[in-house]
């Protein structure tokens, strides 16, 4: 309830100040007053909820909308997997902004409302065909009752997307620039918009390196990277010379064609003599497969082993060494040649050259086995490369932020910054305020 001080009249000009204001009446003295519940007529940037559907299948992202007052504005984004432009839809009541696709790899939708006295909780976006997504629920306050002033898209593949100029009719818009990127391309609450205010950047899910122990291990092993390492752990007694069925941990990615494995095996733990590091190049998952490696052991040198028929006994070519060593690989077609180095640039040691007849599409990655099934053996990997630390299959990224706009006119572009070069679909939205020609200084950010 209010309690009306008075009223006045002044003549102004068009154009004023308006403002929180303090005077101490004790010149040299400050006062301190602390104001909360501020109410202008420009649009402001409240709050953010967001949800993930981490989950290939998934078809529809149900998120918790924020707190919000009857009359403020929502804006909803979705980003998915893959192509939903055609399907992906709101709830009822939301008005759809701006829905597209780029080269079936990453689809971007826009929706507002009006928040009402009356509103669902945790609204769903659904599409159809199964898809990872990322979505978020912008609040905004301050805004015009047609708030959406103008919008404008763009797609392409880039580690800097584009968010593209708009041209405002009015002063005083808020700018709001949404991306969806293919993969995992953003670093997590830093969407890099240059000048901007951050609003969001996140992924679907979290990638997780793929491994999986081969052959019946009597303990578990596990694999796992951070910061540039990879520690590997596995059980089993194979990978022998003569074995036909191997016993080993695999953290593994799917390559198809020629390929160089390089990696430096930093240590290993010395669960006995035979225990084997390195790198391989494998048909299938089976026990049994063909496979090609280079491997370095505790005490008892290097081996370049291979597996030239299925369920076959294997070859083996050794040298001496022990860790810390580097290792290298290469398949070209059929042929499997490996090599050793003591400093990763000087590859002098070959230990031979293999022919082995293997499909096109194969399993690449670091094998590790104790020698000693139950007890885990330890290998750290550093400067691998020919495989990924992580799987994207499936995950989607997406961020926001925003600027303010002085006067009417282009906004210019804008770029958002990626950890890695993906497909993206970008969408800026210019925001009207309730009253173009109010301006609060010191409030965010203000552009000409």
């Amino acid at each position: 309830e209010w309690t009306q001080v008075g009223s006045a009249t002044i003549s102004m000009a068009t154009s004023v100040y308006i403002g929180l204001a303090v005077t101490s009446h004790n010149d040299g003295t400050l006062c301190t007053a602390v104001f909360d519940n501020i109410s202008y007529d420009v649009v402001t940037y409240e709050t953010c909820t967001s949800a993930k559907a981490a989950v290939d299948t998934n078809t529809s992202l149900a998120i918790s909308r924020p707190t919000a007052n009857t009359g403020d504005l929502l804006i909803a984004a979705v980003a998915t997997d893959g192509d939903t432009s055609a399907s992906i839809a709101a709830p009822s009541g939301w008005t759809l902004i701006n829905r597209g696709c780029y080269s079936s790899a990453v689809t971007l939708g826009a929706w507002w409302k009006t928040v009402a006295a009356s509103e669902p909780t945790t609204p769903s976006f659904t599409w159809t065909g199964g898809q990872q997504a990322y979505g978020w629920i912008m609040r905004f306050t301050g805004n015009d009752a047609s708030p959406i002033n103008t919008s404008a898209t763009n797609g392409a593949s880039s580690g800097t997307p584009t968010s593209p100029a708009v041209t405002t009719t009015v002063d005083n818009c808020m700018i709001l620039r949404l991306g969806a990127f293919d993969n995992n391309s953003v670093t997590v609450d830093s969407p890099g918009l240059s000048g901007h205010i951050s609003i969001t950047a996140d992924m679907s899910s979290v990638p997780q390196s793929l491994s999986s122990d081969i052959g019946a291990v009597s303990a578990a092993g596990s694999s796992s990277y951070s910061g540039g390492t990879w520690t590997v752990k596995g059980s089993g007694n194979g990978m022998d010379a003569s074995a036909t069925a191997d016993e080993f941990q695999f953290a593994y990615e799917s390559h198809s064609g020629d390929i160089t494995l390089i990696t430096h095996v930093a240590s290993m733990t010395n669960t006995n003599s035979g225990a084997k590091a390195g790198v391989m190049v494998r048909e299938t998952l089976d026990p049994g497969s063909k496979y090609a490696m280079m491997v370095v052991t505790p005490s008892s040198g290097t081996d370049f082993q291979v597996r030239q028929n299925a369920n076959g006994s294997t070859n083996t070519a050794t040298s001496g060494g022990s860790p810390p060593l580097w290792v290298k690989l290469v398949r070209t077609g059929n042929t499997f040649t490996a090599f050793q180095s003591a400093d990763g640039s000087n590859w002098g040691t070959q230990l031979g050259s293999v022919s082995i007849t293997m499909a096109a599409n194969l399993y690449v990655g670091l094998c590790v086995t104790s020698h000693n099934d139950g007890t885990l053996c330890t290998a750290s990997f550093d400067n691998v490369s020919g495989i990924t630390a992580t799987s994207t299959v499936g995950v989607v990224s997406g961020g926001a932020g925003y600027v303010r706009q002085q006067a009417a006119g282009s906004s210019g572009t804008s770029t958002f910054t990626l950890t890695s070069a993906n497909s993206y679909r970008t969408l800026t939205i210019a925001i009207a305020p309730s009253d173009p020609n109010s301006n609060v200084c010191c409030q965010d950010n203000i552009v000409p």
